[in-house]
C-alpha cells in the first residue's frame, strides 16, 4: 500500500481572513483561494503522520488535490509503501524478437525476483523471430532450471512480426492463463533488452494495493559504460523518467507517461482500454497511458521499482530511435491533439525568434536585440499582472521572495521554450543558418540556452561538452522525425477526409503509423 505524507513547503502559508481563506506562496508565487473542506484537509497536515492517520475518509479526489497542490510547489510529499498481506497473482510478458543472449539475461533476472513463486509466471512472445527463440535458447542453455523460472515459463510465439505493441496485446488480451485470474491480477510488461531488480514485482504490487491505481510504473536506467553514449543515455535517456515519485499523465505531473518497459497494469483496466495501438511501433506506451487517462484511471511512478535497460552505445542504432521516437508525434499528436497544443508563451518565443532572424538579415542588429527581449518581458508582464489581481485578505507576498521568484519564473520559461523550439525544429533550423550565415549567431545562442536549459534540468554526471555533443545530435534525429511524422499524418488526415468525401473508409492514424515504422524496431 502506498502511504502519502504532506507538509506545508517552507514559503507557503494558511492565511484566513474574516470571510474568506487562503493558501499563499512565494515561490512559485501563487495564491488559491480555499473552501472549507480544503481548509481543514490543509490544516490538518503537518509532515509528521501519513495522510490515512491524519485525515479519515480520504477520498481519491481528496488524493488528487494535494498531489495537485505538491505539482504546482505548494506542498511537499513523501511516500512510503507498506507490503500487502496476500500479494495479487501477476503475469509478467516480455515481447522478444531475435537477440537470444539479451532474452536469456532478462529471464534470468526474473527468475531472481523475491515475489512468491506461486503468484506470478512468464510469458514470452517470440514476435516472429527468424530462429525461434525457445529454440535458440534451449539448444545454447540446454534446460530452464538455472534461471529460477522452471514451470512457470510460457511461450507463445507469432508467425510474422507484428511489433512489441501486437506482441504484448497478444498475450495480455488472451484468454486468462489461469482459471482463478481476475480483473485485479496484474499485467507487468518488461521488454527482452532489460533486466528488473529482485525487488521490482514487489514494488509495483506493493503500489497497486492502493485501489484507486489502475497502473504503474518504475525507473528506467542504463546497464553502465563509458562511452560517451552510455554515460549520455544513462543521464539523460528518455525512458528515465527520474527520481521524484508522482502522478503520471495529468496536467502538471512531473511524469508524461509510463514507459511500456517497466510496466504494470490491472487486467481490468488494460481490457477496458483495448490494450495497446496493435499497429503502433513507438508511442504505443505514451497512447495507451494516455488513454488511460482519459478513461478516468489513474497511473504512479514509483521510481524504487527498477529496471536496467541496455541502452543503445553506437550512433546509427542511437540516432535511427531518436528519430523513430520523432516520427511517433504524428500519430500521437492526430490522436491526443490537446497534448501537443502550444500555448501562449510559445508562440511569443517562435514569433520574437522569426521576427529576429528577419531583422538579422536585413541588417538590423538593434531591431533583433529588442525583438529578443519581448518574451522575457511579455513573461514579466504576465506574472506583474497576476501579482497586481492578489486578493486583498491573502496577505500580500513578501516583496523580495516575489521579486526572486518572477525572475526564476521566466528564467525557467525561456530555458524551457529554448528547448522544446529546439527539439522540434533543429533539423530545420540547421540547413537554413548554413544557408544564412548572418543567423549563425541567433541559431547558436537558441542552441547553447537549451542544452544549458536541459543540463540543469538533467544534472547529469558528465561535463556540458559532452552532453552537448549527444543532446545536439539527439535532437536532430527526434526533430527530423518529428517532421516526418507530421507529414505522414496530414498526409492520413488528407486522405481520410477525401475517402469521407467520396464515401470511402480511411485507417487514419493507424495507418499513418504503420506507414512509419515498417521493420522490427529491436
Amino acid at each position: 500500500m502506498l502511504l502519502r505524507r504532506y507538509r506545508l513547503s517552507p514559503r507557503t502559508r494558511l492565511v484566513a481572513s474574516a470571510q474568506e481563506r487562503f493558501l499563499v506562496c512565494d515561490h512559485p508565487l501563487q495564491w488559491i483561494r480555499l473552501n472549507e473542506t480544503a481548509w481543514q484537509l490543509l490544516r490538518a497536515l503537518d509532515g509528521d503522520g501519513y495522510l490515512h492517520e491524519r485525515v479519515s475518509g480520504v477520498t481519491p479526489e481528496a488524493v488528487d488535490y494535494l498531489e495537485s497542490l505538491t505539482e504546482r510547489g505548494v506542498l511537499k510529499a513523501d511516500y512510503r509503501l507498506r507490503w500487502p498481506e496476500e500479494w495479487p497473482p501477476v503475469r509478467v510478458i516480455v515481447p522478444a524478437y531475435g537477440d537470444p543472449h539479451r532474452l536469456r539475461n532478462c529471464l534470468e533476472s526474473l527468475g531472481r525476483l523475491d515475489y512468491p513463486p506461486e503468484r506470478f509466471a512468464v510469458t514470452v512472445v517470440d514476435d516472429g523471430s527468424p530462429e525461434p527463440l525457445e529454440q535458440a535458447l534451449v539448444s545454447d542453455r540446454g534446460d530452464w532450471g538455472d534461471m529460477g523460472l522452471g514451470g512457470r515459463l510460457r511461450w507463445q510465439r507469432l508467425e510474422r512480426n507484428r511489433g512489441p505493441a501486437d506482441a504484448r496485446n497478444a498475450a495480455a488480451l488472451a484468454e486468462p492463463a489461469a482459471p482463478a485470474e481476475s480483473a485485479d491480477t496484474l499485467l507487468a510488461f518488461v521488454d527482452s533488452d532489460c533486466e528488473v531488480a529482485p525487488d521490482w514485482l514487489r514494488q509495483l504490487a506493493a503500489v497497486l494495493e492502493e485501489p484507486s491505481l489502475a497502473a504503474a510504473g518504475g525507473r528506467v536506467t542504463g546497464m553502465g559504460g563509458h562511452s560517451l553514449l552510455a554515460r549520455y543515455e544513462g543521464a539523460c535517456s528518455s525512458l528515465d523518467m527520474g527520481s521524484r515519485p508522482g502522478r503520471v499523465g495529468v496536467r502538471g505531473a512531473p511524469v508524461p507517461y509510463l514507459p511500456s518497459c517497466n510496466l504494470a497494469v490491472r487486467a481490468g483496466a488494460f481490457r477496458r482500454a483495448g490494450g495497446f495501438a496493435a499497429a503502433w511501433r513507438t508511442g504505443e506506451d505514451v497512447d495507451f497511458c494516455w488513454r488511460l487517462v482519459a478513461g478516468g484511471e489513474r497511473l504512479f511512478y514509483w521510481p524504487e521499482a527498477a529496471v536496467a535497460h541496455d541502452h543503445r552505445e553506437r550512433w546509427g542504432p542511437f540516432l535511427a530511435r531518436k528519430r523513430d521516437y520523432g516520427r511517433s508525434e504524428g500519430p500521437l499528436g492526430a490522436r491526443h491533439p490537446a497534448r501537443f497544443a502550444v500555448g501562449a508563451p510559445g508562440w511569443v518565443f517562435r514569433g520574437a525568434l522569426i521576427a529576429a532572424g528577419a531583422a538579422l538579415w536585413s541588417g538590423s542588429g538593434w531591431a533583433a536585440g529588442a525583438t529578443l527581449a519581448l518574451p522575457p518581458a511579455v513573461e514579466a508582464l504576465r506574472r506583474l499582472a497576476a501579482l497586481r489581481r492578489w486578493p486583498a485578505g491573502s496577505g500580500r507576498p513578501r516583496w523580495r521572495a516575489a521579486a526572486e521568484s518572477m525572475a526564476r519564473s521566466t528564467a525557467a520559461r525561456m530555458l524551457h521554450e529554448s528547448r522544446s523550439t529546439v527539439r522540434g525544429w533543429l533539423a530545420v533550423a540547421v540547413p537554413v543558418c548554413l544557408a544564412l550565415p548572418v543567423l549563425l549567431p541567433l541559431g547558436g545562442a537558441v542552441l547553447a540556452l537549451a542544452a544549458l536549459g536541459e543540463w540543469l534540468a538533467k544534472r547529469p554526471g558528465i561535463s556540458p561538452w559532452r552532453f552537448a555533443v549527444g543532446y545536439v545530435a539527439e535532437c536532430l534525429a527526434y526533430s527530423l522525425g518529428r517532421i516526418e511524422g507530421r507529414a505522414v499524418a496530414l498526409a492520413a488526415r488528407l486522405a481520410r477526409r477525401r475517402g469521407a468525401a467520396q464515401g470511402r473508409p480511411h485507417a487514419g492514424t493507424e495507418s499513418a503509423n504503420a506507414a512509419l515504422s515498417t521493420k522490427p524496431p529491436r
